[in-house]
């Protein structure tokens, strides 16, 4: 198949924008070679410059292969992608300088030339290709092709191939695949005739010789079918009235035979009519011959209809006005009888536009609906993007009957435009050139007609006829259509310069375009890169003569630096912030010089050279230069006087750390509450600090730097005291504050720095007290809690406890909100001048959980709880821990024990998830070298010294009770707290819990105590 001519158009303007004769290039390499990132980032674009999309970017140390490179540009691949980089960016593995392009050959074309016998088989030569919905990587990928996958190409041009795979297309690099060449032949082969046999898998059949074209059947390997005629690539098969194109390739034909096989596809039989009678449950009706159309209806099994015509697939059903169609083989047709069955759904008729014109057009807007009928209220049944192109069949007032191949639809006149009244005849061929960068040439006089391609100033073709406003143009026979006013005539005198000087320069700009004459409308002949050294040989205002390696051209004055006065030698290092709102960096110390970028106040950087007018700065490896009055460099007001380190701690959560002493600078990252920094320098208001081998500066009222005293388990004293009330006054403290450091101040440290959100560890650490005994230290979410009868938690637990330490509660704390608790907590809110509810509300919990909470002076509330338990405290109101109690050993046995609350009972167990009554005292006496009986028995009569009141018990102690009427006294233990409470694994309760020994039950079954430490 011949390419089209705007298929030519397009590949042969890419094609000679690309062999444009090269200023200073290097060779394309014979033999790729591997090379290492040298730069931190490279990026890789899918063409040779930076008007190509970014593919992506490679980090410093990244080795890829070097396929070739031309011009400072090399074609890399990498993974199995391949895309174009500086040469700039790397350099050899084996350590060969890159090469320095010399300017001695004609760059390879970056573009494969365009094929005239499209389409075309390919092969997929990268390992993942990329297959996407449009010719760029803005466009959606569709998915990937491994390497080896043979594609058709169906058109391709400036790199980008359209290509078909099993009946789907999409876009592709044209780098990414390969050819498969056959043989050329000098002249067509001569047509064939005669029985073709199928020697592939399976054949795909064409209604014509195209690819392109609607695929019709699929043929088998073995079958065998009429060939009729053949060409270089395909063959005309026929079966009975079957006719279809296949790929000649996939055939053998023997020219002395024929053959009426059966088809895998078969023609269509004749067309029958008559009564259709439904013989499925359900069948779909359509609006035409497509599942893909608008459904109007379903019909049922019996019903009949009138049919008026049937192909392969459908049968086309009439009642009344109602037209529609179905599946042919949902059908049984009568064809000696008609009816009229009652229509699923009567559609109300259209209002049609009789056919009277054949003209083509396109959608001139950047979209346009097509409706069923010539009405805004009818429904839209397609929508058309700008240069969409149609056939109009006929006007009528503001609309136009459309079509598209067999389909019709109404379209408004007005977004249409004639392909007539879109073009111009030719008239002359005039030579002009682009003038403005990235031109669009277009197959008709429309912006939203075909659009070919961008194409750069400079860019040489014909004006063939124009009309004011487009141009159509022409290239090596190809045509289009371009804006007139971005097109210049070609100029018969170009601008030169004289030869008047010699003076050393350096490209500033990123690139800088060579051309053939002073002007930007002749031939581009090269690009130079940064920092490129030229000599001028000659200048006006906008212009320079320069030469390189013996080369000669023209480039704008704007991308040169003509001496080094604009250059800094760094010779210090120092920090700066940008004061003023923002500040430009530009790459010479010149604002003539090029603009790098614009950077905002607060922004922290380092001077390494300044004058009185500018300053080279660097910002993450990063130089440029910026005024000096856009700076504040002697920010580090810390330096003088120097200061002794101080040790402080973060008082507030989330604490910006700033890279300067400037609430707008940036910030280098942030420190949560309790964190340690040693401070280096400090003013009023700012604290220069080291955190994690970095420095950065906080504001001063972030840090606390007071001293204390920390503090440890089995400590006592004023400053225990005052630690104690501390975390009484926030929540944390469940017991009566007295200056002991035990196990209620361990429990109640551990909750705040969990609040905290650091280590648990119940240790009173110089961060920990520093944040408890500031204004920012969090209360505990105790003190917000709401609580009501039928509640069991840990907090319900905690509120017992904070009841029983301040007297209102003398009962079994078990973590179950009962009606003990209930009267309880009535008796505090009476006490607190609260209402009394019964329930604990947030206003409860705060006073109840405070150092101001007030102790109740008259009787508690008594009785037996339900069981039930969940919690990890002390019990002993009078004091964190007693004084003359056991001793370390006790504290540690009791500990373990209340660590087990709420653990299921089970007779005859000792640990570690469930226990019975003397279990849980041999598995905690234990843990501190003490071995006791197995029995409870055995415990009350053997182990220890007897104990006989109450009233000598101390913390440790174990406690035995007579709970069964024999002569044995001791039928159950616990482990003594202290203040009438014991912890046991209660069969009662059924879990481990705590009781209560003053009074109730236990009190009465008491028998006496043991102890064993």
């Amino acid at each position: 198949m011949k390419i089209s001519r705007l298929c030519k158009l397009i590949a042969i303007f890419v094609l000679l924008a690309l062999l444009s004769t090269s200023f200073f290039t290097a060779p394309s390499l014979a033999e790729s070679f591997q090379a290492a990132v040298k730069s931190a980032r490279m990026y890789v674009r899918s063409g040779p410059s930076t008007a190509y999309d970014l593919l992506g970017y490679l980090t410093k140390g990244t080795v890829v292969t070097v396929l070739s490179y031309d011009d400072g540009i090399a074609h890399i691949e990498y993974n199995g992608r391949r895309g174009y980089a500086l040469v700039s960016d790397m350099q050899r593995v084996n350590n060969q300088p890159t090469p320095t392009p010399k300017p001695t050959a004609t760059p390879k074309p970056t573009a494969r030339p365009i094929d005239e016998d499209l389409p075309f088989e390919a092969k997929v030569i990268v390992k993942k290709m990329v297959v996407r919905e449009g010719p760029a990587v803005k466009y959606k990928e569709l998915g990937k092709l491994d390497k080896g996958t043979v594609v058709t190409v169906i058109d391709y041009a400036d790199g980008i191939a359209l290509i078909e795979y099993k009946g789907n297309r999409g876009y592709a690099l044209v780098s990414d695949m390969e050819k498969i060449e056959s043989a050329p032949a000098s002249t067509p082969i001569s047509s064939k005739s005669g029985l073709g046999t199928v020697t592939v898998n399976t054949l795909p059949v064409y209604a014509s010789a195209s690819t392109s074209s609607k695929k019709i059947g699929t043929i088998k390997k073995g079958e065998t079918y009429t060939v009729l005629s053949t060409d270089n690539t395909w063959a005309k098969l026929q079966n009975g009235e079957f006719i279809g194109y296949a790929k000649l390739s996939g055939l053998s034909i023997n020219t002395n035979a024929t053959a009426t096989p059966v088809p895998t596809v078969q023609a269509a039989p004749a067309s029958k009519s008559g009564l259709g009678t439904i013989t499925v449950n359900t069948l779909p009706v359509y609006a035409s011959a497509s599942t893909s159309s608008k459904k109007i209806g379903t019909i049922k099994k019996g019903e009949t209809y009138t049919v008026l015509s049937t192909d392969n697939t459908w049968a086309k059903l009439q009642n009344g006005e109602f037209i529609g169609y179905a599946k042919l083989s949902g059908l049984s047709i009568n064809t000696n009888a008609t009816a009229t069955p009652v229509p699923t759904a009567t559609p109300p008729a259209a209002a049609s536009i009789p056919e009277t014109i054949n003209m083509a057009a396109f959608v001139n807007q950047s979209s346009a609906k097509i409706y069923k009928a010539p009405s805004l209220a009818s429904e839209v049944i397609y929508t058309a993007k700008g240069g969409y192109e149609l056939t109009a069949l006929g006007t009528s007032g503001d609309w136009a009957l459309v079509a598209n191949g067999n389909a019709r639809g109404y379209m408004l006149k007005a977004d249409l435009l004639s392909v007539k009244n879109a073009t111009l005849e030719k008239k002359n061929n005039t030579p002009a050139k682009i003038s403005a960068a990235n031109t669009k040439i277009y197959k008709y006089m429309s912006e939203y007609s075909y659009c070919y391609g961008s194409f750069n100033r400079g860019f040489e073709l014909n004006i063939l006829a124009d009309n004011g406003t487009w141009a159509l143009v022409e290239k090596n026979g190809s045509i289009g259509y371009a804006k007139k006013n971005d097109l210049a005539l070609a100029e018969k005198n170009d601008p030169t310069l004289g030869e008047t000087c010699d003076i050393a320069a350096v490209v500033s700009a990123s690139s800088a375009k060579v051309y053939e004459f002073a002007s930007e409308t002749s031939t581009r002949i090269g690009t130079l890169t940064r920092n490129t050294k030229v000599t001028v040989l000659g200048y006006d205002a906008a212009w320079c003569l320069i030469e390189k390696d013996g080369n000669k051209g023209y480039t704008l004055k704007s991308n040169l630096t003509l001496s080094t006065s604009q250059i800094l030698t760094p010779n210090e290092a120092y920090p700066a912030v940008v004061s003023a709102s923002s500040a430009k960096v530009y790459e010479f110390a010149s604002k003539d010089s090029k603009k790098l970028s614009t950077i905002s106040k607060g922004t922290t950087l380092t001077v390494l050279a300044h004058n009185s007018e500018w300053a080279l700065v660097e910002k993450n490896g990063n130089r440029g230069y910026i005024s000096v009055n856009a700076l504040s460099i002697t920010m580090d007001e810390f330096t003088s006087p120097a200061i002794e380190t101080i040790s402080a701690t973060v008082i507030k959560n989330n604490t910006p750390v700033y890279e300067a002493a400037l609430e707008s600078s940036q910030t280098s990252g942030t420190l949560s509450i309790a964190s340690g920094v040693t401070v280096t320098a400090y003013t009023s208001k700012w604290a220069r600090i080291n955190y994690n081998g970095s420095t950065g500066y906080v504001l001063k009222n972030a840090l606390s730097a007071d001293k204390v005293t920390e503090l440890a388990s089995g400590q006592n004293g004023n400053d225990v005291l005052k630690l104690q009330k501390a975390l009484e006054d926030l929540g944390y403290f469940d017991g009566l504050p007295a200056g002991n450091y035990g196990s209620i101040t361990t429990t109640a440290l551990e909750r705040f720095q969990t609040q905290l959100g650091i280590s648990a560890t119940g240790k009173a650490d110089a961060n920990t007290l520093r944040v408890l005994y500031s204004s920012n230290a969090p209360a505990s979410p105790i003190q917000s809690a709401s609580l009501k009868k039928n509640d069991e938690n840990g907090n319900v637990t905690r509120l017992q406890t904070r009841l029983t330490y301040k007297g209102y509660m003398n009962a079994t704390i078990d973590g179950e909100y009962g009606a003990i608790t209930e009267a309880a907590v009535k008796l505090y809110q009476k006490t607190a001048g609260l209402t009394e509810t019964g329930e604990a509300d947030a206003k409860t919990m705060k006073s109840l959980f405070s150092s101001s909470a007030p102790k109740n002076t008259s009787s508690a509330v008594t009785g037996t709880t339900s069981s039930g338990n969940n919690g990890n405290y002390s019990t002993n109101p009078g004091d964190d821990t007693s004084s003359g109690t056991g001793s370390s050993k006790a504290e540690s046995v009791i500990d373990l024990a209340l660590a087990q609350l709420g653990k299921k009972y089970v007779y005859g167990t000792a640990g570690t998830k469930t226990f019975d009554c003397s279990g849980l005292t041999v598995y905690c006496y234990k843990s501190v070298g003490t071995k006791l009986s197995r029995s409870a028995q055995a415990q009350g009569y053997n182990n220890g010294t007897k104990i006989t009141s109450i009233s000598n018990l101390v913390r440790g102690d174990i406690v035995c009770f007579n709970t069964i009427s024999d002569n044995d006294l001791s039928d159950h233990v616990g482990i003594y707290l202290g203040n009438g409470q014991f912890v046991h694994a209660s069969s009662g309760a059924g879990k481990v819990v705590i009781s209560n020994l003053k009074s109730g039950y236990y009190n009465r079954v008491f028998s006496w105590g043991r102890r064993v430490l």
